[in-house]
């Protein structure tokens, strides 16, 4: 370790205090409200400084880690860290990065974090300037993946209000005579061809899975050893369309990677786009608020948490058929936002693979940093 390296605590660093009560929220309001599972809305107040930590102190998400640069709202079941004296709290969220936080849960019934335990944590840290060259490296492939996360946002509400322009408005009142009534039989097939990877453990593929949805809509990379179920092979344009739970919309509009098989779990149903319909047409009607609350209705089960949709309802369903040029021209304009969408993943998947291969080597002293004229520069 160098000497410009000490060992402390994280209660040295860093100030500690619970969160409070969340305040009436409303989207158009300035300030994120943080939960244990993040941004949960916005809020006219705050009671925390720019530049916070914000842990995740109790139930499913205790451990959880966000850091808010501008001033926020952090909710009683999560906890909020800022930075004492002139350590940096960008890099000290880094560091929490690299702590197993549920390793220092305490209690057996509903396991928890709390003040004490986190602020006698041991820790190494660098002097300030140090400490603000590796967040300055870190932080800058964090903001770029948020700037394409939000970049993403705006494209797809772009291409969600263009359709529901076209498709939903323009028929409120009176149903064009070009259109007609259909079942979804007749915009979508359904592929069921299936294979069990683990007949092929040295294979490498592309698993949509739906963790991999909720994550970051990226397929994992898994040799078929690793991949333990039958799943269903993911054709090239094709729409994926959960049938688990349908209250949490899941909606996958995949770009295959022809290197290698994309399998998708069970859960999906993967829907082919029949003659006169495309990809873009079809991701967006399954994503249209009027779709979604009919799906929504056709489920089965008891249980909340495992709650499906018969594959063969949604082929029942009863849907308004557009004329095929008027999906065509859907198309042409929505294909290039989706495809900025789709390199947007692709960048800040590579950009989130070599941070979270920096991130340890940086925080832990292993990869030195050289403060140079221009920007801060990593060295072996």
């Amino acid at each position: 370790m160098e000497d410009d390296w000490s060992s402390t605590t994280l209660g040295k660093v860093l100030s500690f205090s619970n969160g409070k009560t969340s305040p009436d929220r409303a989207e158009n309001l300035p300030h994120p409200v943080y939960g244990s599972n993040g941004v949960i809305g916005f809020a006219s107040d705050t009671n925390s400084d720019s530049e916070t930590i914000v842990i995740g102190r109790v139930g499913t998400y205790c451990g959880s880690l966000y850091f808010s640069k501008q001033k926020c709202w952090v909710t009683d079941n999560a906890i909020r860290a800022n930075a004492i004296d002139e350590n940096g709290a960008r890099f000290l969220y880094y560091v929490l990065k690299t702590i197993d936080l549920n390793h220092w849960r305490a209690g057996s019934g509903q396991p928890l974090l709390n003040q004490t335990i986190l602020c006698s944590i041991p820790i190494v840290v660098p002097k300030p300037e140090v400490q603000r060259a590796i967040a300055h490296i870190l932080g800058t492939l964090d903001d770029k993946i948020e700037l394409n996360r939000r970049m993403s946002e705006t494209l797809e509400a772009i291409a969600r209000a263009i359709f529901k322009s076209w498709f939903v408005d323009s028929v409120q009142e009176m149903v064009p005579q070009s259109w007609r009534v259909g079942n979804f039989d007749e915009l979508a097939a359904i592929s069921r061809e299936s294979v069990i990877p683990r007949q092929y453990p040295e294979e490498s593929f592309d698993h949509y899975s739906i963790p991999a949805y909720d994550n970051a809509r990226m397929p994992k990379a898994e040799l078929g050893q690793q991949i333990q179920s039958n799943k269903f092979l993911v054709p090239p344009k094709t729409i994926m369309l959960s049938k688990l739970n349908p209250r949490i919309s899941r909606v996958w509009f995949p770009k295959i990677n022809f290197a290698k098989r994309s399998v998708a779990s069970t859960e999906f149903i993967v829907l082919c786009p029949r003659s006169g319909f495309n990809q873009e047409y079809l991701y967006g009607l399954l994503q249209s608020e009027g779709f979604q609350q009919t799906f929504k209705g056709m489920v089965t089960g008891t249980s909340s948490s495992h709650q499906r949709v018969k594959p063969e309802d949604l082929l029942a369903m009863e849907v308004l058929i557009p004329p095929s040029d008027l999906v065509e021209q859907f198309s042409s304009i929505s294909k290039p936002l989706y495809d900025r969408m789709a390199r947007n993943l692709e960048e800040s998947k590579i950009l989130g693979e070599l941070r979270d291969t920096l991130l340890p080597k940086l925080v832990s002293g292993k990869l030195r940093v050289v403060n140079s004229r221009k920007q801060p520069e990593a060295v072996v």
